[in-house]
């Protein structure tokens, strides 16, 4: 056990901490957390120990209920006045950290031994600890037993700021914060398909709402995906920003520096064909794409989230929005080429706390087409390979062209307008598609994202986009024109 150093004896008689000068201050926060990690070790310990004792299965005999505590988690509660919360984190990663018996009766070593040893040393903090077991003890079973062993050994090297397994040189110790961010990216490592799966159920459990206003405040709930809250995120951080300044704000009359000011959406009137005027009173054409309408199978709740992300995204491209460091707001996405090649696996992108956040690559792909992301593509060292630019972004002045020509999103039966709707490559950027009118079309964030999962084609003939409905909502199979309300419905000919 660590000596009580001189420091930490006279701070616990009571001598006064503003007596000391700032590196004894910091020198002392050092050694009272070496302390206490050999205390919080015990208490783990001790309280891994009473949760054996005090097992349900030992009945009567058991000693929670020889103390009159229904579980071990009452009788510690009792014994030393901490939480729930507080007794059930010591006891799930004393669980993880004890000796255990096997079937035959011999004694088993820890699951994380090597979490076990330095938690046991005093090297390493609980909170670490706790974040080490809980997010590799999560990994599904058919995780390679050898590559969770070298992450554990990793993790708590860099936790301890020790040399690593395979010998290379100590690092500075990573605090829990770095620890936790440390550890899902092993484990989205060695569990590579963990982020696509639940690609699904994160599109199933989205979701935005407001409460009922109370005391003149209207709460919201909900929860929404990584990439509307790393978008969302960033936009906060560019209007409360001290260092921002509005686009509209230049540095003086004429500068260079500044934009145009005074700009506001307002009504735009598209010269139509008098001609056409009849046809948008006329009956429809049996080939109207709106006939096979799907119904919206979302509910309420993931409609408004859906929502939400659209006006954050269309706010994110909007002139009026602050920019940070001089840039248009930017949610940066990075992604392995060879997770980029195969269409599945994770991507990272700096969340709305500034983390690193998993997403599935697929998430990723459609988040390409819309402006306010950018990509930035490492081989398997990390060197980044590719840098994606707003080249492959369609330009204002292409989105106001496809905002006439598709007058909205082009799947049949969706009424999100234009100017709310990012515009999709038909042939990805990626596979040589260009950036033009003929290769573009206008999607809802909800219809981009799911265009590979939901069963909907889309392809360009003739420089206009057509649409294939999956079987299940047209039984003929057909490509329809995509039919823009400004522009009359198409007539078959006799």
């Amino acid at each position: 056990m660590l000596p009580l150093s001189a420091r930490v004896a006279s701070a616990l008689e009571g001598e006064p901490l503003g007596l000391l000068a700032d590196a004894e201050i910091v020198a002392l926060a050092r050694e009272a957390e070496e302390f206490g990690r050999i205390a919080d070790a015990l208490r783990v310990q001790v309280a891994g120990e009473l949760d054996a004792r005090a097992a349900v299965d030992f009945g009567e005999g058991s000693l929670a209920h020889r103390h009159g505590c229904r579980n071990a988690t009452e009788l510690l509660q009792r014994v030393t006045q901490v939480s729930g919360r507080t007794a059930s984190t010591r006891f799930a990663l004393a669980r993880e950290t004890r000796c255990r018996m096997g079937l035959g009766g011999h004694v088993m070593p820890p699951r994380f031994p090597a979490v076990a040893a330095a938690l046991g040393a005093g090297a390493l903090g609980c909170e670490a600890a706790a974040v080490i077991t809980r997010v590799l003890g999560g990994l599904p079973d058919g995780a390679d037993r050898e590559d969770v062993v070298e992450a554990e050994r990793c993790l708590v090297a860099a936790a301890c700021g020790t040399a690593l397994p395979d010998g290379g040189e100590a690092t500075l110790p990573l605090h829990a914060d770095d620890v936790r961010v440390a550890a899902r990216v092993w484990a989205a490592a060695i569990d590579q398909d963990g982020a696509e799966p639940s690609f699904e159920e994160l599109q199933r459990r989205r979701s935005f709402r407001f409460g009922a206003e109370k005391d003149g405040l209207v709460p919201v709930h909900g929860a929404v995906v990584p990439e509307v809250a790393a978008l969302f995120g960033r936009m906060i951080d560019a209007i409360t920003s001290p260092r921002t300044r509005r686009v509209d704000e230049g540095d003086g009359a004429g500068s260079a520096g500044g934009r145009e000011s005074g700009k506001s959406s307002s009504v735009r009137f598209v010269e139509i064909d008098p001609d056409d005027l009849a046809g948008l009173c006329g009956p429809a054409s049996l080939g109207d794409p709106d006939l096979f309408a799907p119904r919206d199978e979302r509910t309420s709740d993931q409609k408004r989230h859906d929502a939400l992300a659209v006006i954050a995204q269309a706010a994110a491209l909007h002139d009026g929005m602050p920019t940070l460091g001089g840039a248009p707001v930017t949610v940066m996405i990075q992604v392995t080429a060879a997770a980029l090649e195969a269409g599945h696996g994770t991507a990272w992108l700096t969340g709305h706390d500034g983390e690193p956040t998993p997403i599935p690559v697929r998430s990723a792909t459609h988040s390409a087409c819309a402006g306010s992301r950018q990509h930035v593509v490492q081989d398997e060292t990390g060197r980044v390979i590719a840098l994606g630019t707003r080249d492959r972004v369609f330009n204002a002045h292409q989105r106001r062209a496809l905002a006439v020509r598709d007058g909205g999103c082009i799947i049949p039966g969706c009424t999100v307008p234009a100017a709310w709707c990012e515009i999709h490559h038909v042939t990805e950027h990626a596979n040589g598609g260009a950036t033009h009118l003929d290769n573009g079309v206008a999607l809802c964030w909800h219809h981009h994202r799911t265009l590979d999962t939901g069963g909907w084609q889309v392809r360009m003939r003739g420089g206009l986009p057509e649409t294939l409905a999956p079987p299940w909502i047209d039984h003929d199979t057909r490509w329809r024109p995509a039919r823009s309300p400004l522009r009359p419905p198409r007539r078959q000919r006799t």
